[in-house]
């Protein structure tokens, strides 16, 4: 949004904000080291400079008040910083009707908490522009000079000393504090560098180098911190969409409250899986502690995300950049990304609507699974003979994804079958279940159903699965000419579908595929409860994992791509691709796909991989 007008700042160079503060603090200094009054006196030199800095530090917050009004978010930022400048100007005014008939005692600790108050206001403030540096940086030296002055306040009260050299160390920390913090508020309100820039700046997108081996993704030419910037993109240019992840309350991802949810996070995981941590690699608790707090309420990492990622690990602090996680993908990044595709309504775009996605890629000749009934409130509608009914049925949601909401029927006899729960159910009754199951109502909407044949899984890795069919999650994204590359692929097990395993924590497996090879890397589960279990064989039927070759790989990766170019209004999709008895099928795709687990199959960042190259050239278009 267009901010209104009045923008003098936007003509202020950088180097000359940090020349005019370094000097102001200079010549604070000397004067007061030259006129020689009592330190904590209202009107000696330190305590006058503070005055004057807080007085602009008013003026800067109106203006950018009135300028960012119409933004809500921007104006939500700049309320931040106008509430601290105001906890500061209380503070400061307190001396000037007080000063005198306070002891030093006592005026230290009413201080204490309007600057604590006033610290984390402007830190909210100045995450605004987040991923330029000179915001960071000198928003953080501020903060941490006014935790200083905090500090020095506390010490002053707790032991009060006659010399004045505690009193000047404590005012000038405070005077050196706000000259950074206006600093940052003054870089974070130019509009010259836009995120754009910020992203050519960071990422150098370069054409592919293929030279995997192992289990190893398509590598990157040059590795990119897509993770840092992407969070700082998504906060930048306020990209949240819909709560997804951690939590679907709308509330708990504002701010003040997800800082809030993370902290609770760090204490709920740190608590259970640190000490099997320490134990099994010898991190520290507090080591642990630290990172989950400095990464989750800094970072935007969550704890699931550090314990999945391995990031307790030594090296663990400089890999965190180049990992994405759910929290922004999930929550807005990719719709966003997306959204930078020009509409064009004879290209098929809906991966949601099974009905849709299956007639698209029935034009292509791309092979889906049938759909041989639907309910849609409360009709049915019979696409296919009643001949193609007797067999194993599958039900499950037209819209939505995964195994939620889904039914298994096996068939016992001509148009009888048993479902999960072992009832017996002839056709007609399944029907009927489907037609009632359509009329539900989530939220304004009824929930169509479909009914599908059931598919089985291939001889080749039949072994892997008993019940449930598995699916090869293979990631594509548009590079730059807008053609498809398969970056990733991972096979993932459905246990939480198998009727006779207990793998719990663990609802799903997966292994990563070698996307040159087709060899299967470890085994490993999607819960953080398992993060230090790894397997080289199957933890259920014993089948081997490590190593195993799928022989139908490049028909499997040949068909991710067609399917894509048939979807090219998406830029990034995560297909589900299953090797059934009757050949490779495309079960589904996603375009808000989960990061976290085929980050953590590989054992390896995106930011490490051709994707995060891919990606950064994207983000640079946002």
């Amino acid at each position: 949004m267009k901010p209104r007008s009045l923008s003098l700042d936007q003509r202020i160079h950088p180097q000359a904000i940090l020349a005019l503060a370094t000097l102001y603090a200079l010549v604070s200094l000397l004067v007061q080291i030259g006129i020689g009054h009592s330190k904590w006196r209202v009107d000696s030199p330190t305590e006058v400079c503070v005055s004057i800095v807080v007085m602009g530090g008013l003026v800067l917050t109106a203006v950018q008040l009135y300028r960012h009004w119409p933004d809500s978010a921007l104006r939500t930022g700049w309320l931040f910083a106008a509430i601290g400048i105001a906890f500061i100007t209380v503070s400061v005014t307190a001396d000037w009707f007080g000063g005198y008939a306070l002891t030093p005692v006592d005026r230290n600790w009413a201080e204490i908490p309007p600057w604590l108050i006033a610290g984390f206001c402007f830190h909210q403030c100045t995450q605004l522009r987040a991923s330029r540096s000179r915001v960071r940086f000198w928003g953080r030296v501020g903060l941490a000079l006014m935790l200083v002055s905090v500090g020095l306040k506390v010490a002053e009260s707790v032991i009060p000393l006659s010399d004045d050299l505690l009193d000047i160390c404590q005012d000038y920390t405070s005077l050196l504090g706000l000259l950074c913090i206006l600093s940052a508020l003054l870089f974070s309100s130019l509009a010259a560098d836009t995120p754009a820039a910020v992203v050519r700046r960071l990422l150098d997108v370069s054409a592919p180098v293929f030279r995997a081996a192992g289990a190893l993704p398509a590598p990157a030419l040059t590795p990119v911190a897509i993770g840092a910037v992407a969070r700082a993109l998504f906060s930048d240019l306020r990209l949240f969409r819909v709560a997804r992840y951690p939590t679907r309350f709308d509330i708990l991802h504002r701010p003040v409250l997800r800082q809030v949810e993370a902290v609770g996070m760090v204490i709920l995981f740190g608590s259970r899986i640190g000490p099997r941590v320490r134990q099994a690699v010898g991190t520290p608790l507090m080591r642990q502690f630290a990172d989950l707090l400095r990464m989750g309420v800094l970072q935007g990492i969550d704890a699931v995300s550090y314990y999945l990622f391995e990031l307790y690990r030594p090296d663990g602090r400089a890999r965190a950049a180049y990992y994405l996680t759910r929290r922004e993908t999930k929550n807005g990044l990719f719709a966003a990304l997306n959204a930078l595709q020009p509409r064009d309504d004879t290209i098929a775009h809906d991966l949601t609507d099974k009905a849709a996605f299956g007639a698209a890629c029935a034009a292509a000749g791309i092979a889906t699974p049938p759909i041989l009934l639907t309910a849609i409130d409360g009709q049915v509608s019979w696409r296919d003979d009643i001949t193609a009914f007797d067999r194993d049925l599958f039900a499950k949601l037209m819209r939505g994804r995964g195994t939620k909401k889904t039914g298994q029927f096996h068939r016992v006899a001509p148009f009888d079958y048993v479902d999960r729960q072992g009832r017996l159910l002839s056709l007609d009754e399944i029907v009927d279940d489907m037609r009632r199951q359509s009329l539900t109502m989530v939220g304004t909407k009824t929930v169509p159903v479909i009914l599908q044949p059931r598919l089985y899984n291939h001889p080749d890795l039949a072994d892997l699965a008993k019940d449930s069919l598995m699916v090869i999650r293979a990631v594509t994204c548009l590079d730059r000419d807008g053609a498809p590359e398969v970056t990733h692929a991972m096979l993932r097990i459905l246990a939480k579908i198998e009727p006779d395993w207990d793998t719990r924590p663990d609802a799903e497996y997966g292994a990563a595929i070698d996307v040159e090879t087709g060899d299967l890397g470890w085994l490993t589960g999607d819960d953080p409860e398992t993060c230090l279990a790894w397997y080289d064989s199957h933890p259920v039927t014993g089948a081997p994992v490590l190593g195993r070759r799928i022989e139908q790989w490049p028909a499997l990766r040949e068909l991710a791509l067609r399917a894509h170019r048939v979807f090219r209004r998406r830029i990034v999709i995560g297909w589900d691709l299953a090797l059934t008895t009757d050949g490779p099928m495309v079960v589904e795709g996603n375009s808000n796909m989960d990061v976290s687990f085929i980050q953590r199959a590989y054992r390896e960042p995106i930011g490490r991989s051709r994707l995060g190259e891919l990606l950064g050239y994207h983000l640079s278009r946002l």
